[in-house]
């Protein structure tokens, strides 16, 4: 509920059944770049597939926050591992960012049905029973986003795109020189580049910094959070802990986020002059957006001592971990 503190937040729209989605791969101070960036691609091509199934099933609302984790995974592999990547998995990028890009709407309003689920089981039940209508068009607006993401994902473009990356993953890429680099020598800078981005912002935020400033700090977590599963089998326990730490930082941040985003749907359809609703439902809708939109501005007590962490001890650790593989491989 809105304006309630708590010490550890729920779990936010980014993380919520993630924890289990980076399958454990082979690693150690002999292996390749490629040969990490490749396993680890395979792993989250498979969970892709898996949340694929989910959303043209329509069962279950947190298919399509699987698939666009799985995308938002792949995104960042494809990024770090690009110049080792052979040209398909290369050209693969735009589509996959413009299906990233398809995803937010559906998973926007998925997450505002929840957390006005949420709210109506302590609001008084003649409030419940003004925001009803209000449900039901945001339901309805769900289902139209569900057809109109399924006829993407089923078009003749994205089959082919989807074989193209399949085809990509399973044939020998070329032994080229840029592939012998070990992981060690060439993962430590690509982490380091992305945790001081973090840093440039992440260490100007106050508790009067913006929903928006507080957002793009989220999405450096989020991406060195995904960076960092990369190398989780060359680094297993520095970085295992630091990756705990990045998903409570997300969490903190996702929850204000996702306020943020309620609120700015609620407003917007209370202005729009094409939609219907009773005046009890607006009356109550001006109400509870107000609510979201405190929770929204409000910084989490707790954030400062997470983000401590993850630019003290948690960081130092993983640096010396990396000098140290990096001497053992020669």
């Amino acid at each position: 509920m809105p304006g309630n503190d708590q010490s550890r937040p729920p779990p936010s729209s980014t993380t919520r059944r993630t924890a289990g989605a980076v399958r454990t791969i082979s690693g150690g101070v002999g292996t390749r770049f490629d040969e990490l960036v490749r396993e680890h691609l395979a792993s989250q091509w498979a969970a892709w597939h898996s949340a694929l199934v989910g959303v043209h099933l329509g069962q279950d609302p947190e298919s399509v926050h699987d698939l666009r984790v799985a995308a938002r995974r792949l995104d960042i592999t494809l990024q770090l591992g690009d110049g080792a990547l052979p040209a398909p998995l290369r050209q693969a990028l735009p589509m996959l960012r413009r299906l990233m890009r398809s995803f937010g709407v559906a998973r926007d309003l998925d997450v505002g049905l929840e957390m006005l689920g949420n709210l109506a089981k302590v609001l008084p039940r003649r409030e419940r029973r003004a925001l009803e209508p209000l449900r039901l068009r945001l339901i309805a607006q769900r289902q139209l986003e569900q057809r109109q993401l399924i006829r993407l994902l089923q078009s003749p473009t994205i089959r082919q795109w989807n074989k193209k990356l399949t085809a990509a993953l399973r044939n020998a890429w070329p032994d080229v020189q840029v592939r012998r680099r070990l992981a060690v020598h060439a993962a430590p800078p690509l982490i380091r580049q992305l945790y001081r981005r973090l840093r440039k912002d992440g260490d100007l935020l106050t508790a009067d910094s913006s929903v928006r400033d507080h957002h793009v700090v989220r999405a450096h977590v989020r991406r060195f959070r995904y960076a960092l599963e990369l190398v989780v089998p060359l680094y297993t326990v520095p970085v295992n802990r630091m990756l705990r730490s990045l998903q409570r930082l997300q969490d903190r941040l996702g929850a204000q986020h996702d306020a943020y985003v309620l609120h700015r749907r609620l407003s917007a359809l209370a202005q729009d002059d094409t939609v219907s609703l009773p005046a009890k439902t607006l009356f109550t809708m001006g109400q509870i957006t107000e609510r979201f939109l405190v929770a929204a501005k409000r910084t989490d007590p707790h954030f400062a001592k997470t983000y401590r962490k993850i630019r003290g001890g948690r960081w130092r650790a993983l640096q010396r971990a990396f000098e140290k593989a990096a001497v053992h491989s020669h």
